[in-house]
């Protein structure tokens, strides 16, 4: 990505022209980069649209185009392994993990009829995790921690 003097100087000083076309830029090739850390698409494009809000608030501190180019990739690279290990950790330990459930179960999948049927039952699980569904029936199949 080659982005001009002039269009990093207008970034950092605020202008939202500069901003659109250094995001048009990169966007489409961050979002990639965050998916070759084993993420899925939506969380990819949740990353770098972080990544990106991020370094609009710090835009002033930076010196010049390359490093922007680095701060970018170091941030989605980094935020991705993070995003990645969470995912792995919370299938690994259990916290979210219901595929012993019928996927047909209203109690734990009231999203099954929302979404698409082909959904993983983690995904479901964590929709219905986030919207505070945890019932005891859930909690049973956590591992003892003891």
């Amino acid at each position: 990505m080659n982005i001009s003097d002039s269009d990093f100087h207008r970034f950092v000083e605020g202008d939202g022209k500069a901003f659109e076309i250094i995001f048009k830029a990169y966007y489409k090739t961050l979002v990639s980069y965050s998916m070759r850390h084993g993420l899925e698409l939506m969380e990819a494009e949740d990353i770098v649209l972080e990544v990106f809000h991020r370094i609009w608030q710090i835009r002033e501190e930076l010196k010049s185009p390359s490093a922007l180019h680095a701060l970018l990739y170091t941030s989605v690279r980094n935020r991705s392994l993070n995003v990645y290990r969470n995912l792995r950790n919370r299938t690994v330990f259990g916290i979210v993990h219901l595929s012993s459930f019928s996927r047909s179960d209203p109690v734990l999948f009231p999203y099954q009829s929302r979404f698409n049927s082909d959904l993983s039952p983690f995904f479901l699980s964590l929709a219905w995790a986030e919207e505070g569904g945890i019932s005891g029936r859930a909690i049973d199949v956590l591992p003892d921690l003891t």
